[in-house]
């Protein structure tokens, strides 16, 4: 969904909804969707589906995208993140 139409939705302007958005949840629309797509690639990183899949399957246009994302967001690559949910799991297990 696009901003226009999430504002028409809401039955606001663009900008207005973006200010109250901020105000409410202190981030943008747009900030805020990409730390949900994030989350979920966390998600599927840890179940182990290849990183092209979940790139798509979370709404980003490709790998690459998945990758500046993520790594903007936590400040970790999408596969040293899974190196490092694998290390904690398997040193937990033992």
């Amino acid at each position: 969904m696009s901003l226009r139409e999430l504002a028409a939705a809401a039955r606001l302007s663009p900008w207005h909804l973006v200010r109250a958005f901020r105000d409410q949840l202190g981030q943008t629309p747009q900030v805020y969707l990409r730390s949900l797509r994030v989350r979920e690639a966390q998600r599927q990183l840890v179940a182990g589906l290849p990183l092209a899949e979940v790139a798509l399957a979370c709404g980003f246009a490709d790998q690459s995208h998945l990758t500046k994302q993520f790594t903007r967001t936590l400040g970790i690559t999408p596969g040293d993140y899974r190196t490092a949910v694998r290390a904690g799991r398997g040193g937990r297990a033992r």
